[in-house]
């Protein structure tokens, strides 16, 4: 197993900007409330 990454998830607009150590990402049209409670369990 992997170690864990430190992650922040921040709102601009509509777009989720997702950032952490080399990670920096935007996710166009996402909104952050709902990422975040989606249930992805089977895709981990």
């Amino acid at each position: 197993m992997g170690e864990g990454v430190d992650l922040s998830f921040q709102q601009v607009g509509d777009n989720l900007l997702i950032k952490g150590i080399a990670i920096h990402t935007t996710l166009l049209d996402v909104d952050k409330d709902e990422f975040l409670a989606a249930d992805c369990i089977d895709y981990i």
